[in-house]
């Protein structure tokens, strides 16, 4: 097995000098001794300290100012920190943490429960952790039946210890857990615990939060008898459980990284050794890269430019993190996989109770963390200023709580680790000093003060400095691309992320040093509100608006009036003038951020009329004659009438065209559910391919027209449609049409379409002589991503094949966007009826950036929107020939200028990107005649 694969390549490795250490690379790197890898953090913490007592005690001679150098002493180790780790980032070769395959699913020893923290407020809140553990279920299908799910509820605090509302709270989350196991068969499970009563705070509530949560389920999976009740779920399942993958309410997993965390934690050199408590080699955790959602990073301003790009990175593998590449130790960050043996044997009972708020820290320590840099999941990020605020004064709380470790209690850790404690209440440190030094110099600029303001708001400008190195690396072309998309990144975001900090630096500075001494003192004399938390929706629940901020930030206005009244340089009562603002700003970053374009009522009247027009085409045509289906197209000149044929895209379609009708107001509701239920009659009985419908028939005979293949992106339409047609038959409650629907949808195996060792999708299959047809759907940008989309969700494709579409890119006038074979709207914009269209993203960039090239394409006041459509060519039947009318800007098919073919449908596609020129564009066209009864015409 893999396992014994991987000892005998270890075996190898370490018997051979030269090629015997790159043997079977893909399954591990030979890894670097402990003993050097504590050298090199030994050399790490010289010269950091070493250089920053160099440039402070520099300073200190130059300006012969004490106070000077004190108050640089810590701006200064910011810039050396932020310098040399710069500089090892782009020497230090990014390491992959190796890990088994597990191809065929985890096996038994892989055994692992995920878990997603929540606290149940009310009886939605357990539902709502349910459909995460339904959504989780379905993205890591292909981990197989060892592993399971589960909610690790605990109940908000209480004055007692049981409260009215508890019973009712969590029978509604067992029976949203026992539903799902009803569903799937079981493997989902609520875990909750009852309240204890904590003596210094005089309260109620689950005992150690969180990690007390964790740590009582690694003790029930081993078998001990605790606190921790299993209220739903099968417990004798859980037996044999190694491992525990914990989420947070608001993490997202992506297809394949829990079988990723799992093979990582399998693998024989990750396999953690413990000794006196402490894991010396391999890893007791393994978390993932933790990106931001890219909902969450777009939704306001101030999330726009603190939280950077949002959304997953493809290229994510490439990227690492400097304590593992350097050291072996990556810490913890909340998310991820621990080992049941290495986190009961090294943390159960070594941490005080009612102590340990960032234990998130102190975990990664002491189990030996390990950072998964090509593994992902997806967090949320406050939006809000004073959300985000909140935390940090949370986390910089937390921090100072585990100063303990840097001594005694942490004298079983490594230097590099308990280096990581030090520096974490170092950089909490950085914010108020750099705001002592900069407030000193506006006031006394004597003895040196002035200079040491300037050098601290150097060492703040640091990260806009490695900015702009970074930038030298660049492509002169990638530092000159425009975007439709609020795109905030390299040197301009970096700018905009500087001002931002000088701008709320008074308020930064103070909810550092609050914490600080609100840690101390609750650590030494008051003895409570040491676990005080808050979660990020309670935090997002507080008030918000101008006033709060100005309660909240009293501290920046301050600041501001006093330099605004007192200052003699000009620099000072500009700063001033700008912190007196601070809360109104603040407040103006926490406002959503712009809506999605839609239609005003003139424009919504025109486009329901057109829809009342294209519904007439189907209410007439798809008919008795036809089958109920819907013909091709009909041909009014040449007079040949309606084409009897049809597709599977047409077929989907016109089920969801009945769907809008009814949606829209434009038809009877019986009329279109009588066409809904003769239609999805008439395509249970077509002949099929592996549930697959083929991709012509003769809608007289139902034949399939020779030759007999099956299209993939036409499959996908029609699954699409049928997906979409079943939710929307459910909502006009006819659930006996839905259900057929599902089956259908259900019966299409996309397995048979796809080539497991490329990774891609064929173009189709040719029946007859049961052979691939063509070749490959390769690119992002093609009506086949809708395809790979729903295959990937119904776990028909593996992630990867998402990450072998290539994003290969055009530019036109300095905007870029992805490059599709013929450059036509149908490529770009077909996949997105059905898909989100997420702003600032790369698919929505390149939706507007094939707008845009369109737009070039011709000269106004003629109407825009290429595509594949019939074009004024006839076959010898007198029929309209058809072909992919593209624009060159966007193709990477050479000649696709050389002729001009307007089709109206590709305005109706340009709805969802910028929907007030599509009407436009669309009332040009019906003022050239293209609009008839039913609709516009093809072209």
């Amino acid at each position: 097995d893999e396992r014994m694969l991987a000892e005998k390549i270890l075996s190898l490795a370490e018997k051979s000098d030269g090629a015997g250490r790159h043997v079977g690379w893909w399954l591990f790197e030979k890894p670097v001794g402990e003993e050097r890898k504590r050298r090199s953090g030994g050399l790490y913490i010289t010269v950091n300290v070493l250089l920053t007592m160099f440039f402070t005690l520099l300073f200190g001679f130059v300006s012969r100012s004490v106070w000077a150098a004190f108050l640089l002493l810590l701006p200064v180790s910011e810039l050396v920190k932020n310098l040399l780790d710069f500089i090892l980032r782009k020497t230090v070769r990014p390491k992959l943490l190796p890990r088994l395959a597990l191809n065929e699913g985890v096996p038994t020893e892989g055994k692992t429960v995920c878990v997603v923290s929540a606290l149940l407020t009310n009886k939605n809140s357990g539902e709502k952790a349910a459909e995460k553990l339904r959504r989780c279920r379905i993205l890591s299908r292909d981990c197989g039946e060892n592993l399971a799910f589960g909610i690790l509820a605990d109940l908000k605090e209480a004055k007692a210890a049981e409260a009215p509302e508890d019973a009712e709270i969590l029978s509604a989350a067992a029976n949203a857990v026992e539903r799902l196991n009803h569903e799937y068969g079981g493997g989902f499970y609520l875990f909750a615990r009852n309240r204890e009563y904590c003596e210094a705070d005089q309260i109620y509530r689950g005992h150690e939060r969180k990690r007390g949560a964790v740590m009582a389920l690694a003790a029930l999976l081993r078998g001990d008898v605790g606190e921790l009740r299993v209220l739903a779920g099968d417990r004798k399942k859980l037996v044999g459980t190694a491992y525990i993958l914990t989420l947070d309410s608001d993490t997202e997993l992506l297809p394949g990284s829990a079988r990723k965390l799992i093979g990582a934690m399998l693998h024989p050199l990750n396999h953690p050794v413990v000794e006196n408590g402490v894991v010396i080699s391999g890893h007791g955790i393994i978390h993932p890269r933790i990106s931001v959602e890219l909902r969450s990073a777009g939704a306001t301003d101030f999330s726009r430019v603190y939280a950077g790009q949002g959304g997953i990175d493809p290229y994510g593998g490439l990227s690492g993190e400097l304590y593992m590449d350097l050291f072996g130790r990556g810490g913890f960050a909340g998310k991820g996989i621990l080992s049941v043996e290495a986190l009961s044997a090294c943390c159960a009972q070594r941490f005080p109770d009612n102590h340990i708020l960032s234990h998130d820290a102190l975990e990664g320590a002491y189990l030996r963390g390990g950072y998964m840099s090509d593994c992902e999941v997806t967090d949320s990020y406050p939006g809000k200023p004073l959300s985000y605020f909140r935390r940090l004064h949370r986390w910089t709380r937390g921090d100072w709580q585990n100063l303990p470790w840097l001594s005694g209690r942490g004298r079983d850790l490594s230097d590099i680790d308990r280096f990581k404690l030090f520096d974490s209440l170092r950089r909490s440190l950085v914010p108020p000093m750099t705001f002592s030094a900069v407030f000193a110099g506006f006031f006394m600029p004597m003895g040196g003060l002035a200079t040491a303001a300037a050098a601290a708001l150097l060492a703040l400008l640091s990260n806009l400095f490695l900015s702009l190195a970074e930038s030298a690396f660049q492509k002169p072309s990638d530092l000159r691309i425009r975007y439709r998309s609020v795109m905030i990144y390299g040197m301009g975001g970096s700018i905009m992320l500087t001002f931002l900090r000088l701008w709320l630096l008074p308020f930064e500075a103070w909810i550092c040093f609050s914490a600080l001494i609100t840690s101390l003192w609750r650590m030494t004399v008051s003895h409570k509100k040491l676990l005080a938390w808050e979660t990020a929706a309670q935090s997002d629940a507080n008030p918000n608006g101008l006033w709060a901020h100005a309660v909240s930030m009293w501290f920046a206005p301050i600041s501001g009036l006093i330099c605004l009244l007192f200052s003699a340089s000009v620099i000072g009562r500009t700063a001033g003038l700008l912190w007196l603002c601070a809360p109104v700003a603040a407040w103006a970053l926490s406002l959503p951020a712009r809506k999605k374009a839609e239609p005003d009522g003139a424009q919504r009247r025109f486009l329901t009329d057109s829809a009342a027009k294209m519904w007439a085409y189907f209410d007439k045509y798809c008919g008795e004659e036809d089958n109920f289906l819907p013909p091709d197209n009909v041909q009014e000149q040449p007079p040949v009438g309606a084409a009897h044929r049809t597709s599977p895209t047409n077929i989907g379609l016109a089920l969801v065209s009945c769907l809008a009708a009814m949606d829209l107001g434009v038809d009877e509701r019986l009329t279109a559910l009588s066409h809904i239920e003769k239609m999805l009659g008439t395509v249970s009985s077509l002949g099929k391919w592996h549930g697959h419908l083929y991709n012509w028939y003769d809608t007289r005979t139902l034949r399939p027209l020779e030759p007999e293949s099956v299209s993939t992106v036409d499959s996908g339409n029609l699954c699409a449609s049928l997906i979409t047609l079943k939710a929307g038959l459910r909502e006009y409650g006819q659930e006996d049409l839905a259900a057929l629907a599902d089956t259908l949808a259900r019966g299409m195996d996309f397995s048979q379409l796809y080539d497991r060792s490329r990774r891609l999708f064929y173009i189709g299959w040719e029946v007859r002589k049961d052979l691939p047809a063509g070749g490959f759907y390769d690119l992002m940008a093609s009506e086949a991503r809708l395809t790979s989309y729903l295959t990937i969700a119904r776990g028909e494709a593996d992630e990867r094949h998402w990450r072998r579409l290539s994003r290969a890119q055009l530019g036109l006038d300095g905007y870029r966007g992805l490059a599709s074979w013929t450059g036509t709207m149908f490529e770009y914009l077909m996949p997105e009826l059905f898909l989100p269209l997420c702003p600032d993203s790369l698919l929505y960039e390149s939706a507007r950036f094939c707008l845009y090239a369109q737009h070039r394409r011709v000269r106004h006041p003629l109407p825009w929107g290429v595509s594949e459509s019939a074009f004024f060519a006839l076959d010898p039947a007198l029929d309209y020939r058809y072909k992919a009318n593209g624009c060159a800007a966007l193709s990477l098919k050479r000649g696709q200028d050389r002729e001009l073919v307007i089709s109206p449908y590709s305005s109706f596609l340009a709805l969802c990107v910028e929907p007030a020129a599509a009407v436009r564009n669309l009332r040009r066209l019906k003022k050239y005649r293209m609009e008839c009864e039913y609709g516009f015409y093809e072209a």
